[in-house]
């Protein structure tokens, strides 16, 4: 499930315009207990979104199963995992695309 909300991430990010800067093998790689995904938006404006993985007893992880929240690089908003149908997932998600948005109106 973990793939599938990665997923919903990567096509809301291309649906308001945006690439991920990574080729699709990268796109899961684990290093230091998180994935970055830098991207870029269609007129160049650059941000990276950090995946954070936690394991149970702080112990180093890269089981994607252990993937807990996600947020945009420099901001402390955090948007947590939560099962994919759950009403929450969808808020989170709904979340992360107006603070992505509203961030990008700043960035001017």
């Amino acid at each position: 499930m973990t793939l599938a909300r990665m997923s919903q991430i990567k096509l809301l990010l291309e649906d308001a315009g945006w690439s991920i800067m990574l080729n699709n093998k990268d796109l899961y790689k684990v290093f230091d207990d998180q994935i970055i995904w830098p991207i870029r938006s269609a007129d160049g404006k650059n941000l990276t979104i950090v995946f954070q993985l936690v394991e149970d007893f702080g112990n180093r992880t890269e089981s994607l199963a252990d993937l807990f929240f996600f947020k945009i690089d420099r901001h402390e908003e955090e948007f947590v995992f939560r099962k994919i149908k759950s009403d929450q997932w969808q808020e989170a998600l709904n979340q992360f695309n107006k603070k992505i948005a509203s961030i990008v109106a700043n960035l001017d």
